[in-house]
């Protein structure tokens, strides 16, 4: 007897089995690979026939089809807001514009501003506004939000840490966290 867990037989490996023992039954067994596309051809016609003949016949196929497939894979929800629900990355997702800024706002080599991208985009936006830029990015935009919400800091120092203070600043949708001095 052995200690060894055998692993299970994979698909490919139950379709040759499957394919060698169908052969023999058949009287088929010298047959040449090349051949057994016709064979399996010649199997679905059959049973496909047969099971419109005979429905104890299709239901085993099917129950036995249904054996084999796998169970589908269970997706992981997002922690990112918004994107997540779409499958989309960030920058994939069309914002529009409901407002403006003065430009002197945007620095394009700077840290993106959360108070012009709050005018440009609104509060519904805002956090895909700024999924799109990296948390190095984020992290230097800090100081900007915080000299305007003293004594706050983000729960997390993550993107999503981030972006969900900056979020809870300008839009007031989540209680802050302050620093005691």
């Amino acid at each position: 007897m052995s200690t060894v867990m055998d692993k299970p037989p994979t698909v490919q490996q139950r379709n040759i089995e499957a394919t060698n023992e169908l052969c023999r039954v058949l009287n088929l067994e010298g047959e040449s690979s090349a051949n057994l596309k016709y064979l399996a051809l010649a199997l679905m016609q059959v049973a496909t026939h047969e099971s419109v003949q005979n429905s104890q016949f299709a239901e085993r196929v099917r129950s036995a089809y249904l054996d084999l497939v796998p169970p589908p894979k269970v997706k992981r929800a997002s922690s990112k807001p918004h994107s997540g629900s779409t499958g989309l990355k960030p920058w994939q997702i069309k914002l529009t514009p409901i407002g403006t800024t003065d430009e002197s706002l945007l620095d394009p080599y700077g840290p993106p501003n959360p108070f012009a991208l709050q005018q440009i985009y609104g509060d519904e936006q805002l956090p895909l506004a700024l999924e799109r830029y990296s948390p190095a990015q984020l992290k230097a935009a800090l100081p900007l939000v915080q000299g305007r919400y003293p004594g706050t800091k983000p729960k997390k120092l993550t993107k999503v840490g981030i972006i969900d203070y900056f979020v809870s600043c300008l839009v007031g949708t989540e209680r802050l966290r302050t620093v005691t001095p």
